[in-house]
């Protein structure tokens, strides 16, 4: 038998790859204002998630369109899209009006855009009952 040379390679508990751990993916249309802001940070804190770790923003233009499968290998939670449609965003789901969807791996909720939401309380009112269903969960 010949000799071969053996090496002990240590194994760490940090992946090489990071994994992100941003759950909550919210897709706007336009860049926010500081209004816009104070209400998407307190429907992440609504949602118990960390508005700097756990939420992942996309700014969606609206004479584009992308695949959010193709964005990042991670799959999130939860979708708050803020007046950008399903199908914009690679999206097969019928959905033209705010709701929620249930999707295989996530749910979905669309509602109005940032800047019309605080002016709607029927629609805030219904952007909580989804949320709440997602907590849930």
């Amino acid at each position: 038998m010949l000799p071969y040379t053996t090496y002990r390679i240590p194994e760490t508990d940090k992946n090489q790859t990071e994994a992100s751990d941003k759950w909550l993916w919210m897709i706007i249309r336009k860049p926010l204002t500081e209004a816009d802001t104070e209400l998407l940070l307190k429907i992440s804190s609504a949602l118990k998630a960390d508005f700097s770790r756990d939420v992942r923003f996309i700014q969606q233009p609206s004479n584009e369109e992308i695949s959010l499968a193709s964005l990042s290998p991670t799959k999130p939670k939860l979708i708050i899209s803020f007046g950008v449609l399903p199908s914009e965003l690679g999206l097969w789901i019928d959905l033209h009006r705010p709701g929620m969807s249930l999707l295989e791996s996530c749910i979905f909720i669309l509602t109005l855009p940032v800047e019309e939401l605080s002016k709607h309380a029927a629609a805030k009112k219904e952007l909580w009952q989804s949320m709440q269903f997602f907590l849930e969960q």
